[in-house]
Order: C-alpha cells, then structure tokens, then sequence
C-alpha cells in the first residue's frame, strides 16, 4: 500500500498556496490515521530493521559517496543494501572513518522508533547530533554522545531522564513504543546553534511521505526546511518513513520546501531520481 498524492496540477492553473497547504494537511491526516493501525510487533518489527542499516550508512557519508542517483553500484547503495539482507563484508560494516557526523533525530509518536538506529551508529563510531528545539520550535542541535543522556521535554525544560537500563539494552520492546509527546527527547548535552548543521556528513529527517522527485512531507511547521538550509550541499539528506509511505504519485510542494536524496523504510533504502 502506498500513499495516493494528489495528480500534477496543469502549469495553466497554478495551485495558490492556501491549497496546496490543505492538499498536505488531508495528506498528513490520511497518513497519522494509517499510522494508528500498526501493531506494536509490526513497531518492534521496523525498529530492529532500521538499526541494521547503523553501520552501513557511513558508506553513504563517506568522501566520494555523492548524492548522485541512479545507479546502484555507488558505493553507499551497495553497502546499505547488503546490510539489509545481513550480507555485511568487514569493508561493508567497518566504518572508514569514525570521524562522521550524522545528524539524526529522535523518534517520537507514530514515527518509527529509532534507538536502535541511533545506538548502531554510536556503536560504528558516529558523532550524532539530534534537534534541540528548546523552548519553542527554534533551530538548534545537540549532540548525542549516549543515549543515556536522552531527557524527556515540556515546554518548561527537562522533565525525566531517560531510563539507563532500556538506553542500553535497546531490545525492541523497550524501544517501539509509540511517545505520545508531541516533543522528542533531548540530550541534557550544550545547545548547539542551527550552523552546528554544516558539520554534518549524513543528514536523517523523519517524514510522513516521500515522492519520487524527493518531495517530502512533514509535520506541517517548518522545522527541517529551514534548518536544512545550513547543510552543505553535497551532504545526502534522507528520510525515514514506513515503507506505504512512498508515493505514488507527486506530492504537493511549496517553494520552500526542502527536497531530500533519498529514503528509507524498514524495507530497504535507494536514492532518489529528482527532478
């Protein structure tokens, strides 16, 4: 099952902004309604698949990886593919360069859950950065040495810190279950400014859909659109989403609004052909 968009709008009749904002509101509605039938094994499920790709996404934000599309010999696609079947050679697993920077993010609500994809990463040797959105929606970043030091958040600060036993053991049932928080988790780690950005080799944002052009729908404020201006731009940016989140067809797109170099599901990863 895949996410229907809406058809191209003929170049004659331009959509006006209001419209195109309501295409992705009915858009973000179908797809939270979707996301409300997935079990919780289906949940554990995906989490576990996610974190199989940790290691072999350095290879994609390694120097010379690209952004390019449409090839899958490229050396990333190669190595997140084989990750994927559990076909990982001591090339493919081991990092080359334990110096990379992701930034990633931490789930929350009907996101998939990604502890289990961040804790790879800390394991590979990754210096994680993940949003700090204080005490509004600013742009800020943190970095993510543990994930022991994960915090829950209002909006008058941190709350709970995140429970040590389940941050390293990070089995599935500890780890995919929905947050009800409109509010990720944060580090208790300094705020970074939203440059903290450039330092970035691979870029990971959550989405609620991803068309073919690299299109992406989120959450509907803002954030990752104006934050990713600060990337540099040869750093791939891709989105993770469930694997009917794919779109069929083009989504609805506004002229701020920042495309991405790929996607991944549980069900596997590829570059994006944009257009």
């Amino acid at each position: 099952m895949t996410i229907a968009a809406s058809s191209s709008t003929p170049a004659t009749a331009a959509p006006a902004a209001s419209d195109i904002d309501l295409r992705k509101r009915t858009l973000r509605k179908a797809a939270i309604a979707r996301r409300k039938t997935v079990p919780q094994s289906e949940r554990e499920r995906a989490a576990q698949s996610l974190g199989r790709y940790g290691a072999a996404l350095f290879a994609l934000a390694a120097p010379g990886a690209g952004t390019e599309t449409g090839d899958d010999e490229k050396p990333g696609r190669t190595a997140v593919g084989n990750a994927a079947a559990g076909n990982t050679t001591p090339d493919d697993s081991t990092p080359g360069n334990t110096s990379l920077t992701v930034a990633a993010y931490v789930s929350m609500g009907s996101e998939i859950p990604t502890l289990p994809l961040l804790a790879a990463l800390l394991d590979d040797g990754a210096r994680l950065l993940v949003p700090r959105l204080g005490s509004g929606l600013d742009i800020g970043w943190s970095e993510l040495p543990d994930l022991t030091r994960l915090h829950d958040v209002t909006t008058g600060g941190c709350t709970r810190r995140a429970d040590a036993g389940i941050a390293r053991a990070v089995t599935a049932t500890q780890t995919a279950v929905a947050r009800p928080s409109h509010r990720p988790q944060e580090p208790d780690t300094v705020t970074l400014p939203a440059e903290a950005l450039l330092g970035a080799d691979l870029i990971l944002v959550p989405a609620f859909a991803v068309d073919g052009n690299g299109t992406r729908l989120g959450r509907g404020g803002g954030w990752y659109d104006r934050a990713l201006t600060f990337r540099r731009p040869d750093v791939p940016v891709i989105a993770v989403c469930w694997p009917w989140e794919c779109a069929a067809g083009p989504l609805p797109r506004l002229p701020h609004d920042r495309p991405v170099d790929g996607m991944l599901t549980p069900d596997g990863f590829r570059m994006l052909r944009r257009g």
